[in-house]
């Protein structure tokens, strides 16, 4: 998935949901590929057959907030994201939907708190990138996912597939993100 073979992915994650029905981890693949393809309505359509699943898993409103932020829907994203309580997974969603849902006062307290050292280390970084992207700021942004490489973070590997970064994929700085991770194409 992070190199960009979703097709593959998505079919490995249904088969891995198919051997294991009732997992909601296992579950959550085929909807999480589904949003990396930018298929929001079928990614939201598989997240409502987790919560039948489990209507207490937290990637579940994680992706679903996801989803919806990258909808436009930005009332039910931050909604759902708010819900998710998935430190330190959260954070960037929520504060990307913030910002571009305009409530750049909502980002940047959150940039403050991720500041302030609530996360590990490796992690703000990356965190920080998506919530500049979202106000617009992005030389700060790069700035920051230049960081997340060098701290290795382990939420930077999506890089080449988050739908948060569509709008600067030409930007010669993202492409040397790439390279420098081996995720050129």
């Amino acid at each position: 998935m992070p190199t960009g073979r979703l097709d593959e992915g998505l079919a490995a994650w249904k088969r891995a949901a198919e051997l294991d029905p009732v997992t909601p981890i296992v579950n959550l693949g085929p909807a999480f590929i589904l949003m990396l393809q930018r298929q929001y309505d079928r990614a939201i359509e598989e997240l409502g057959k987790l919560f039948e699943l489990d209507p207490n898993f937290p990637w579940t409103r994680l992706c679903l907030g996801w989803a919806y932020l990258q909808k436009g829907d930005y009332d039910r994203a931050t909604t759902e994201l708010e819900q998710a309580n998935l430190l330190p997974w959260r954070d960037g969603h929520l504060g990307h939907a913030y910002a571009v849902s305009g409530q750049p006062e909502k980002a940047r307290k959150l940039i403050e708190e991720l500041q302030a050292g609530s996360q590990p280390e490796h992690q703000v970084p990356h965190h920080l990138a998506m919530i500049y992207f979202g106000l617009g700021e992005t030389d700060k942004a790069f700035e920051c996912l230049t960081e997340a490489c060098e701290k290795r973070s382990t939420q930077l590997w999506w890089v080449k597939t988050l739908p948060e970064l569509d709008s600067v994929r030409t930007d010669p700085r993202y492409q040397a993100i790439l390279r420098r991770m081996n995720l050129a194409d």
